[in-house]
C-alpha cells in the first residue's frame, strides 16, 4: 500500500511465535503450575478420571473433560471491557469492513450463540456486623430450596444426570453466610448532578444494583473458604448516570501516592489521568510528597498528556512518595480551597487508613469529595484483596535474588545463601518467591512461631547432608525469633546470619554465608506485563467509581472480578 501511494516506509517485522513459549515460567506461572500439578495427583489418587484440574473464581476445581472439549473455543469478547481497554490503549478506529469496502466481500461472521439469562440470586443479608455490631440471624436448615433456581447435574460424558430445585446445602454448609458490603455514596448527603455519562462503552453501562457474589463452597478445608463468609460486592465499571458534572471548569481531580514504591504506580497514574480526560475533566493534578505534601500548594502539579505519555515505561513514580505524618485538617482545607472533587489514593494499609481519617475531616467541614483508593503494595497484606498490583513483579525479582543465593551457595564450599525479603506483618512475598524458586531449605515468615534453636539445628542437618543451604527470611519474622530468648537489634537478616555463623563456629564447622538484601530492588523496577495491565484496569475503574459519587471505597479484584469495597473492610483486620 505504501509503495502504491509512493510513501517511504520500512517495516521491522518480529515473529516471536516460538520465543514466547520457550522461556522459563515467571513467578506467577511457576507457582500456579506447581499447585495444579499437586492437585492433579490428589485427584488421580482419589480415583477420578476424565477430568481437568483448573482454577475458576480463584478456587481450584475439577472440570469434566466435556466442559472444555464440547464448548466453543475461547475467544476475545468484542463487547467486553477488556477489548474496550485495548481500543483505548491503541487509539485505533473500528476496522470492521463496511459498505463500499473490499473487505465487505468476506463471509459474514457466524451468528452469536444465544445467551441464557442468569438465574436470580437469593436475597442477601446486609453487612451490618462488620465492626462488631451484633445482628440477629435466622438459622435455616441445609435442605431449604432456593426459589426459582434449578440445579442441573451432568455426568462425565456431558449427559444430564439429574435436574431438581437448588437447595442451600448444594452450594454451602448449613452454617454458611453471605455478607453484602454496601459502599458510601456522596448522593446520600449532597445533591447529585445526575449527568449522563459521555462514555459509550461497548460492554455496556452498570447501574447501582450491579453486584457480584463470590463462588460459594461446601468444603471443610480452611484454605477453600470453610468458616469464612462469602461476600456480595458492588461490581466496578462505568455508570450511566454520574454524580459529578465532569466538565465543571471550577473543580479538579488529584492523585496522591502514600507509602513505599511499588511497581506499576506510573501505570496507574497514567490510567487515572487518561480516564479522567475521557470524561472531560479539565484539571488533573499529581501531588508530590504523599499525604504530608497534600496540604502544601507548591506540591500540586498539573498533569498533561505530554507529561504522562511515556511514564508507564519507567519504574518508580513521577510523584514523590512519602510516609510522613499526615495533617488531615490541613489536607481537607487544601482540597476545599482547590475545590477538588475526586481524590485518588494509591498505597497500602497506611494509605487506606489515612483515607478513612481524611473522610471524617472532610465531612466535618462539609466538603464534597470522592475518595477512592487503589491498593498497591509489594507485601500484598490488604484484607479482602486477592492480589494488589506490583506484587507479581516483586515476586519475580525476589525469586531472582533467591536464585542468585542458590548459585552462591552451590558454587562455594560450605556455604549458605541467605535472602531477607520485605514483609513486616505478612509473609506472602517470601512464601511465593520461595515456592517459585523451589530450591530454598528454610523459609521463615512473620506468621510462624519460630524456635531459633530448631532453626540452627536444621541448618546443621542440611549442611551435613548437602553441603550447602538456602535460607529466606521475611522482615517480620523478627518478632518470633526475638521471642526465642535472644535479644535482637536492627534487621532480622544480619542478626540471623550472625546467629548461624556463631553456632557453626562454636561447633568448629567451616561456614560462609552469602547475604543478599534486595529490599529496595524488588519494588523499584518496572512493572511486568501482568501488573501493568492490572494497574491500568484498576485505575480506570477507580475513576468510574469516583464519577458515580462513590467515596471511601477501594477498587480491588476479588475472585477474578473487579469490585468496589468499603475501605474499612481492607483495614479492619490483618491479612
Amino acid at each position: 500500500y505504501a509503495k502504491r501511494m509512493h510513501q517511504p516506509l520500512t517495516i521491522k517485522y518480529i515473529d516471536p511465535t516460538y520465543t514466547i513459549r520457550a522461556v522459563p515460567a515467571n513467578t506467577n506461572d511457576s507457582v500456579y503450575c506447581s499447585v495444579l500439578g499437586a492437585h492433579a495427583v490428589h485427584v488421580a489418587m482419589a480415583g477420578y478420571t476424565g477430568i481437568v484440574v483448573g482454577k475458576v473464581d480463584e478456587r481450584y476445581v475439577m472440570l469434566p473433560n466435556h466442559a472444555i472439549t464440547k464448548a466453543p473455543a475461547r475467544r476475545v469478547e468484542l463487547k467486553s471491557s477488556s477489548f474496550e481497554r485495548l481500543m483505548a490503549t491503541t487509539g485505533q478506529p473500528n476496522l470492521a469492513p463496511g459498505p463500499g469496502d473490499d473487505w465487505a466481500l468476506l463471509p459474514a461472521a457466524p451468528p452469536q450463540r444465544p445467551q441464557k439469562p442468569a438465574p436470580a440470586l437469593p436475597e442477601m443479608m446486609s453487612f451490618l456486623d462488620w465492626n462488631g455490631l451484633k445482628v440477629e440471624e435466622e438459622s435455616i436448615g441445609g435442605n431449604v430450596e432456593i426459589k426459582d433456581v434449578a440445579l442441573k447435574t451432568f455426568d462425565g460424558f456431558g449427559e444430564v444426570k439429574e435436574e431438581r430445585p437448588l437447595q442451600c446445602r448444594d452450594i454451602m454448609t448449613s452454617n454458611g453466610q453471605i455478607r453484602k458490603l454496601e459502599v458510601m455514596r456522596l448522593s446520600d448527603n449532597y445533591p447529585s448532578a445526575e449527568v449522563s455519562t459521555p462514555l459509550q462503552p461497548s460492554a455496556g453501562l452498570l447501574d447501582n444494583n450491579a453486584w457480584a457474589v463470590e463462588a460459594v463452597s461446601t468444603t471443610d478445608r480452611v484454605d477453600s473458604g470453610a468458616g469464612r463468609p462469602c461476600y456480595q460486592l458492588l461490581r466496578a465499571g462505568p455508570r450511566g448516570v454520574l454524580h459529578f458534572n465532569p466538565k465543571d471548569a471550577m473543580s479538579c481531580s488529584a492523585i496522591v501516592i502514600c507509602g513505599g514504591l511499588c511497581p506499576g504506580e506510573n501505570v496507574a497514574i497514567r490510567g487515572i489521568f487518561h480516564t479522567l480526560k475521557s470524561y472531560g475533566v479539565p484539571h488533573v493534578f499529581g501531588v508530590q510528597g504523599g499525604f504530608s505534601g497534600l496540604s502544601e500548594d507548591a506540591n500540586w502539579i498539573e498533569l498533561t498528556h505530554d507529561l504522562v505519555q511515556d511514564i508507564h515505561n519507567k519504574p518508580g513514580s513521577i510523584l514523590a512518595n512519602e510516609r510522613g505524618e499526615a495533617r488531615h485538617a490541613d489536607m481537607a482545607q487544601m482540597l476545599f480551597q482547590r475545590n477538588c472533587k475526586q481524590l485518588f489514593i494509591l498505597g497500602g494499609d497506611g494509605a487506606h487508613k489515612g483515607a478513612l481519617q481524611l473522610a471524617t475531616v472532610l465531612k466535618s467541614i462539609d466538603h464534597e469529595c470522592s475518595l477512592v483508593a487503589v491498593p498497591c503494595t509489594v507485601d500484598n497484606d490488604l484484607m479482602m484483596v486477592d492480589t494488589s498490583f506490583g506484587f507479581d513483579t516483586a515476586c519475580t525479582e525476589a525469586r531472582d535474588c533467591i536464585s542468585a543465593a542458590y548459585v552462591e551457595a552451590t558454587c562455594n564450599a560450605n556455604c549458605i545463601g541467605m535472602v531477607k525479603l520485605l514483609g513486616a506483618n505478612s509473609g506472602f512475598l517470601a512464601m511465593n518467591a520461595t515456592m517459585a524458586a523451589r530450591n530454598v531449605d528454610i523459609c521463615l515468615l512473620p506468621e510462624m512461631e519460630i524456635d531459633l534453636e530448631k532453626v540452627l539445628l536444621h541448618c546443621e542437618e542440611v549442611m551435613s547432608s548437602k553441603g550447602y543451604a538456602v535460607i529466606v527470611v521475611a522482615d517480620g519474622a523478627k518478632q518470633s525469633l526475638s521471642q526465642s530468648g535472644m535479644p535482637m537489634e536492627g534487621d532480622v537478616g544480619p542478626w540471623l546470619r550472625d546467629q548461624v555463623l556463631a553456632r557453626f563456629k562454636e561447633k568448629g564447622k567451616p561456614l560462609t554465608i552469602k547475604y543478599i538484601d534486595p529490599t529496595y530492588m524488588v519494588r523499584s523496577v518496572k512493572a511486568n506485563a501482568y501488573d501493568s495491565a492490572y494497574a491500568s484496569a484498576l485505575a480506570e475503574h477507580a475513576v468510574h467509581g469516583a464519577m458515580a459519587g462513590l467515596t471511601c471505597v477501594s477498587v480491588v479484584r476479588m475472585y477474578s472480578k473487579t469490585v468496589y469495597i468499603p475501605i474499612h473492610a481492607c483495614v479492619t483486620h490483618a491479612k
